[in-house]
C-alpha cells in the first residue's frame, strides 16, 4: 500500500454528514439533475433557476449554455447539447448566498464537515461562543461520456474553487486510484479536507477522506463500479461586512463501469 492510499485507510469517516446540503450533479440519461442533500445521492430539495450564476456543458470544442428543463423528484433538471461528443464537464457555479448560525451549531458544522483548522482558529481567538454569519458560493460539475472524440477530462472548467482529476476517472475501473488536485483561485490548495464515496455507502457518511498536500493532491482508491463523488469546503476570514467567515464548496461526479 502507498502512504498516500495507507493515509486516506487512517482518514476513513465513520461520522454522520454535517447538516449542511452538498450539491452534486448527476446524469440521468441525456439530462443532469442538479441536487443537494446530506445523503448522496438523494435530493432532498431543488434549486432554483434564479441560483444559477453559470451552467454549462464544457467540451473539445467550447462551453455551450445548459438548458434548464424543469425540476423532478427534489432537483433541478439541465440539459446539454445533444450533439456535443466526447467526453465532457458539466460545470454548475451558484451565485452566494448567507447564512447565519449559532456559535453551537457553527462549531459543530465545523467539526463534522472537515474543517478542522477554522475550529482552531476560532477556539485560539476565543471565539467558541461567538454565532457566525457566513458567505458561501457552491460550484459543481459532473464528468459525462458521449460517443465522439475528444476529452475535457484532465481540464479545470474555470470554478473559482475546484477538484482537477490528474488521472482520467472516465478510465477508471474498480481497484484504481483517482488522482485530484484541489484548486482555489487558480492555485493549488494545500491543506483542505477532501472527502470521497459512492452510491450506496451508508446513508450520511464519507466513504475516504484525506487531507491535501502541499500541490493540492489527494488520492482515493476506487473499490467499486457505480456512482462516485469527491467533495472539498475552503473557508476563510471574510473581508466584507456583516459576514465573518466566507465558505467555498467544490463537487465533481463521476460513473465507474
Amino acid at each position: 500500500m502507498t502512504r498516500a492510499l495507507a493515509l486516506v485507510s487512517l482518514l476513513v469517516l465513520v461520522a454522520p454528514l454535517a447538516a449542511a446540503h452538498d450539491f452534486w450533479l448527476v446524469p440521468v440519461g441525456s439530462e443532469i439533475e442538479a441536487r443537494t442533500g446530506s445523503r448522496f445521492p438523494a435530493s432532498t430539495n431543488a434549486i432554483t433557476p434564479d441560483r444559477l450564476a453559470e451552467a454549462v456543458a464544457v467540451s473539445s470544442v467550447g462551453r455551450r449554455r445548459l438548458e434548464v428543463v424543469g425540476t423532478r423528484d427534489s432537483a433541478l433538471v439541465l440539459k446539454a447539447d445533444l450533439t456535443l461528443g466526447g467526453t465532457i464537464w458539466i460545470a454548475v457555479a451558484l451565485h452566494p448566498r448567507r447564512i447565519d448560525l449559532p456559535a453551537r451549531q457553527f462549531n459543530e458544522y465545523l467539526r463534522e464537515d472537515g474543517l478542522p483548522q477554522i475550529l482552531a482558529l476560532r477556539e485560539g481567538a476565543g471565539e467558541l461562543d461567538r454565532p457566525a454569519t457566513e458567505r458561501y458560493q457552491k460550484f459543481a460539475k459532473a464528468l459525462v461520456r458521449r460517443p465522439g472524440a475528444g476529452s475535457t477530462a484532465l481540464e479545470p472548467v474555470g470554478h473559482r474553487i475546484e477538484l482537477v482529476p490528474l488521472t482520467d476517472p472516465a478510465t477508471l475501473r474498480a481497484g484504481d486510484t483517482l488522482t485530484l488536485v484541489a484548486r482555489f483561485d487558480n492555485q493549488p490548495l494545500a491543506d483542505v479536507t477532501v472527502h470521497a464515496g459512492h452510491a450506496g455507502q451508508p446513508d450520511s457518511t464519507h466513504a475516504f477522506s484525506a487531507v491535501s498536500d502541499r500541490l493540492g493532491h489527494v488520492h482515493f482508491p476506487i473499490t467499486r463500479p457505480g456512482l462516485w463523488y469527491a467533495r472539498t469546503i475552503h473557508m476563510r476570514r471574510a473581508q466584507q461586512q456583516p459576514f465573518t467567515w466566507e465558505s467555498f464548496w467544490a463537487s465533481l461526479t463521476f460513473t465507474v463501469p
